[in-house]
């Protein structure tokens, strides 16, 4: 009985702690914040980066994956790596053998075009580099341009137009 007041008034300061209730920093942001690019946070926590060239009035969405995903192999040191990709065209059908084709045939120094089905049944096609997960910002960066690039380049090609 003696102590029940007491319980009670820490129960009410811990819980008014700002430092109890606060989610827990992650620290990748401070990463790709230090990039100085914009960016956008979403529900599911990746993140996506707009880039923009004025002289061609053309622009692509970048996406970079907020967790990373362990690599292990027998006898290795784990390994974590994160996802940064753009989408370069999308389909309700199979890509046909010209587009396989150039994305195949283009081969830039980090990276490479990836297709895939979705879940719903559409294609897509984009431009993906598996980066450290512990990759400094400017490795971030480069990352980010060299994908943006590569996959605005391969739109232009594509399509035409200016859609991702």
């Amino acid at each position: 009985m003696f102590f029940a007041p007491y319980l009670a008034l820490l129960a009410l300061s811990s819980s008014q702690d700002p430092a109890v209730s606060k989610p827990k920093a992650d620290p990748f942001e401070a990463t790709i914040k230090a990039t100085k690019y914009a960016y956008k946070l979403d529900k599911d926590g990746d993140y996506s980066v707009e880039i923009q060239w004025d002289d061609e009035k053309r622009s692509q969405l970048i996406f970079i994956r907020g967790a990373v995903e362990k690599i292990t192999e027998p006898m290795t040191t784990e390994v974590a790596t994160r996802e940064v990709w753009s989408v370069c065209w999308k389909g309700k059908e199979r890509p046909s053998a010209e587009v396989l084709e150039k994305l195949l045939t283009k081969h830039y120094k980090f990276g490479a075009f990836q297709v895939e089905k979705g879940e719903g049944g559409a294609w897509s096609a984009y431009y993906r580099v598996d980066i450290p997960g512990n990759a400094s910002s400017a490795y971030i960066r480069q990352a980010i341009r060299i994908a943006a690039e590569a996959a605005d380049n391969m739109e232009k090609e594509l399509l035409g137009t200016d859609e991702f």
